[in-house]
């Protein structure tokens, strides 16, 4: 274990070049091997869990974050691969009485398989 995370986009060219990369290539993964990763997931309990309407394993999806996705769509544009830089943004709570809070800006949807 090198302790690198390919999935976080780091504060260097280096790894935001491997965090893109890492995207890249888990986005591939995902599309020339749907079948086997949904077979990986598929047993009676998962597909039916939660009533099967949050994240049933028949829903395969990668949303990495409209930053990510407004990112991918300047590279394909020509712009440049190691512009994006995840930043955290002041999030309102919704309440006057309480200061907005620092978010990031990943999805982060943790119910699915």
């Amino acid at each position: 274990d090198t302790g690198i995370n390919f999935f976080y986009p780091g504060k260097t060219d280096e790894a935001r070049t491997i965090y893109v990369a890492a995207i890249a290539c888990l986005a591939y993964g995902l599309c020339q091997h749907n079948e086997l990763v949904r077979c990986s997931v598929a047993t009676a309990g998962n597909d039916h869990r939660l009533g099967a309407q949050e994240a049933p394993p028949a829903i395969i999806s990668l949303y990495p974050g409209t930053g990510f996705e407004s990112h991918v769509d300047t590279i394909i544009a020509g712009g440049d691969l190691l512009a994006y830089k995840a930043e955290k943004k002041l999030q309102s709570t919704g309440c006057t009485n309480a200061m907005p809070v620092e978010a990031p800006t990943e999805d982060r949807n943790r119910t699915a398989p």
